[in-house]
């Protein structure tokens, strides 16, 4: 490894990924080595805090970035607009459609994820009906005119827009892709008369057939547009002060963007991060001389599994953000973007251990995250995690976890597991952490067989690649349980 002062006077490139635990800061010079790799805490309130603390970290170990005479180029994967999205923390949002249409987004395909379930819960729309207002105008299918755009139905939403207080709009009209002319003379109306309104047309974000789709599409990219264009102005105004002169976002295809074009179209960020691991691995793949991989990424807070066939990853063309709730399939937020092809579930580090009402026991979807923590970081965390499993057991080194000021306290992840899973199902304590690690390498075996098996890929065909802070550790057992 190059070392820091010898850094300061070469070209590097930095590589920023925010997980729900830790943010990833890994520096590289221009023959690809590594010259410094940390964790800083993540910081769900305020996701920046994260990227700026391991800014800042990162001046004191290289003094040149401070000055700008490192010239740098940052490359940031970002969970903010999934945050946002999945925690419902985007902007107070309105959708204008074509009269006829207001409930497209909430009859979806009328499609059930369980179609024999009686009580089936399905994600609910982001804009409520009584702000899915109607405009009179269309078009045809092949964008000549039906009905003239009324303006006299325009300026009526606009006041409605103005007394509920919206804050983002999406305007998706029928058949926009094939002309804008609406859409166009509608968003020049609502500039001038609610400058503040974040604006996103169905011709511009998503041109394309499938009404619902569209509108979906185009609904979320203005539910979590004013979230991440303050996150990434902040950060923008940080790297300024440290001399950085490019700053790039992962796309969810796995390609970068300029961060003014990702607060335009927030929607492409929204499997940002888990898609730059996987370009990572099909990289990786490509250098052995290996084919066909099995990417698995495991976190504090998630895991994802892809796949990389012929040495590129899988892509789609559309996805159901958010789709899995407490491990039941609700239908999710649909997206028309292209995007590498994964699976997501709450399983990672700091996934909980508890017992449901029958006694079962259970790991996950639920994490203790990066505040508290796992119950051995000694930051107040009491309930036992899959990193407190581990720690009973011994198959984490406390020196080696950056990140955890103390240490590892065995002794506290040993009260944790003794409370919650040792002493209410009378088992032994390392009975009770083999069985929480067992039960969460099932979990994520079935993730990789959804991707491979359910998908008619035979997995012995494929090779497993683990990173994230927990991959490694689960790596083994999970090759063995599907067979690789």
């Amino acid at each position: 490894m190059t070392r820091p002062e010898e850094a300061s006077q070469a070209r590097a490139w930095v590589g920023i990924d925010i997980g729900g635990t830790f943010s990833d800061v890994v520096v590289i010079d221009e023959t690809g080595e590594v010259i410094t790799a940390f964790k800083v805490p993540s910081t769900p309130d305020d996701p920046a805090e994260a990227v700026i603390a391991g800014l800042e970290r990162l001046v004191d170990r290289l003094p040149g970035l401070a000055d700008g005479r490192l010239p740098t180029a940052v490359f940031h994967g970002t969970t903010v607009a999934t945050n946002a999205l999945i925690q419902k923390r985007g902007a107070k949002t309105a959708l204008l459609t074509t009269e006829g249409g207001r409930d497209v987004l909430e009859l979806r395909r009328q499609a059930r994820p369980d179609l024999y379930r009686l009580f089936q819960r399905i994600s609910p729309p982001l804009v409520e009906r009584q702000w899915r207002l109607e405009i009179a105008e269309r078009m045809a299918f092949d964008g000549s005119i039906i009905t003239a755009l009324q303006k006299a139905s325009v300026r009526e939403a606009v006041e409605v827009l103005r007394q509920g207080e919206v804050e983002a709009l999406a305007i998706c009209f029928l058949h926009a892709y094939a002309n804008d002319e609406h859409e166009q003379r509608v968003k020049r109306i609502i500039e001038e008369e609610l400058p503040h309104v974040d604006l996103s047309l169905s011709s511009d974000v998503c041109p394309e057939v499938g009404e619902f789709e569209r509108t979906s599409t185009v609904v979320i990219n203005a539910y979590v547009s004013s979230e991440v264009r303050r996150y990434l102005r902040r950060l923008r105004e940080s790297m300024s002060r440290y001399g950085v002169n490019q700053f790039h976002v992962v796309k969810s295809n796995g390609g970068l963007t300029s961060a003014t074009n990702a607060e335009r179209y927030p929607v492409h960020l929204i499997e940002s991060g888990p898609a730059a691991g996987i370009v990572a691995a099909a990289e990786l793949g490509r250098s052995k001389g290996i084919q066909n991989l099995i990417a698995f990424d495991m976190g504090g807070t998630t895991a994802k599994v892809g796949v990389v066939q012929g040495r590129q990853p899988r892509l789609t063309r559309e996805f159901y953000a958010d789709r899995y709730v407490e491990g039941d399939d609700v239908g999710g937020y649909a997206i028309r973007s292209p995007v590498i092809d994964l699976a997501e579930i709450g399983a990672g580090g700091g996934s909980i251990a508890w017992l449901d009402p029958a006694g079962v026991l259970k790991v996950g979807p639920q994490s203790a995250g990066s505040q508290p923590g796992p119950a051995c970081y000694g930051r107040g965390g009491e309930l036992p995690t899959v990193t407190d499993a581990h720690t009973v057991l011994g198959t984490l080194s406390p020196h080696l976890l950056e990140g955890a000021p103390s240490g590892l306290r065995r002794d506290l992840a040993r009260a944790a597991v003794e409370k919650e899973i040792t002493r209410p199902l009378d088992w032994t304590m390392e009975h009770s952490a083999h069985a929480i690690l067992g039960i969460a390498t099932a979990n994520m075996a079935e993730m990789v067989r959804l991707v491979t098996v359910r998908r008619g890929l035979d997995p012995r065909d494929f090779t497993l690649v683990a990173y994230g802070g927990a991959g490694p550790l689960h790596a083994c057992d999970i090759a063995r349980e599907v067979g690789i």
